[in-house]
C-alpha cells in the first residue's frame, strides 16, 4: 500500500515537471468546481442578498 503511494507521488512530480502549466490549470479547474459546488449547496446566491 505504502509503496504504491510513493510511486503515485513520484508520478505526480514527474507530470508536474513535464507539463507544469497543464497540471496547475487542471488543479485550478477542479478546485474551482469543488468550491462552486460547496457554495451552491450552502445557499449560493442567497449569501449575497
Amino acid at each position: 500500500m505504502k509503496r504504491s503511494f510513493v510511486y503515485g507521488v513520484h508520478a505526480v512530480r514527474w507530470l508536474i515537471k513535464q507539463q507544469p502549466e497543464r497540471v496547475v490549470e487542471a488543479w485550478a479547474q477542479s478546485a474551482r468546481r469543488d468550491w462552486l459546488q460547496d457554495w451552491a449547496r450552502d445557499g449560493g446566491l442567497d449569501d449575497l442578498a
